[in-house]
């Protein structure tokens, strides 16, 4: 029944929102193109303001299109096509992570599926998304999708985003007699002067951080926070990771609660997130942007 909710949900949402299932062809080049790919809503309450990823990316899209020199479009439940990305400059993923069997990844398949990285059609994905990598496209990853298992997911993140939420070491915070386990969190600037944080002022929301996480010794953290919320020590929540080829990857275990993405300050700092990973120089104030609506 539950799986029947979540494909009726996706089924809806692509006739309600017809606007995010955009044919996959490449976009007239702007000085940034940005392509965002939400999984399926997944393992909260159809009416729980949690793990709303098709909503949080639909905000961000709404943002990002009032910028004039930005192009963005968005997938649902569906992974880019080959030549598809040729000219994008940063992907932002918002999903399930790879470890549990009803749910979906945007780029990698689940972990009780680890014969999929021998599929042939999976396997030219995974080559040619390396290769735009390896060229210096971006990648945001955001929440649950910073969660993997399987090894060639852990390599390709430490390699792209410069970290990953470890299964057996990170831990999340929470209180846990509550719908979701949130907790009321506040952030802190771990590198005040990063250009993500441009015209941003710490915030404090109800949330889901994930901390201990696996994050390269080269990443540079960005925020951090007192977790957990019963023995709180500084945990680093969210950072930022520039390659060797030139290209920048950032990852952020917010965006637990899609109810925070009506805070200025947190959708700025996302924004300006996407803009930073994508290659471009964040505005003094940050990344300004109103919205005329709720999606949720």
């Amino acid at each position: 029944m539950k799986k029947m909710k979540t494909v009726l949900f996706v089924f809806l949402t692509l006739f309600i929102y017809p606007s995010i299932c955009e044919c996959q062809v490449n976009p007239q080049k702007k000085d940034l193109n940005v392509v965002l790919i939400a999984g399926p809503n997944d393992h909260c309450d159809h009416d729980s303001s949690c793990h709303k990823y098709i909503q949080d990316l639909l905000v961000i899209k709404d943002c990002l299109s009032q910028q004039t020199s930005v192009g963005v479009r968005m997938l649902v439940a569906e992974r880019p096509k080959i030549g598809s990305l040729d000219d994008v400059d940063v992907v932002v993923v918002h999903s399930a992570g790879d470890d549990t069997v009803a749910e979906w990844n945007a780029l990698f398949p689940r972990v009780n599926q680890k014969e999929q990285y021998q599929n042939s059609e999976y396997a030219a994905f995974l080559k040619y998304f390396d290769e735009r990598m390896n060229e210096g496209m971006g990648l945001v990853v955001l929440h649950y999708a910073t969660a993997v298992n399987h090894k060639e997911s852990i390599s390709r993140y430490k390699k792209w985003i410069g970290g990953y939420f470890n299964e057996e070491t990170s831990e999340v915070d929470g209180d846990y007699s509550s719908d979701g386990s949130t907790a009321i969190e506040a952030v802190e600037f771990a590198k005040p002067n990063h250009e993500i944080l441009n015209g941003i002022s710490p915030w404090e929301s109800e949330s889901e951080f994930y901390y201990k996480l696996d994050i390269e010794k080269n990443a540079t953290p960005i925020l951090t926070s007192n977790l957990p919320i019963d023995k709180p020590r500084k945990e680093t929540i969210a950072w930022a990771f520039e390659r060797p080829d030139g290209g920048r990857g950032f990852g952020f275990t917010g965006c637990h609660n899609h109810n925070n993405m009506y805070l200025e300050d947190f959708r700025k700092f996302v924004l300006n997130a996407i803009i930073w990973t994508g290659g471009s120089t964040v505005p003094q104030k940050g990344i300004s942007s109103k919205l005329s609506k709720r999606y949720f």
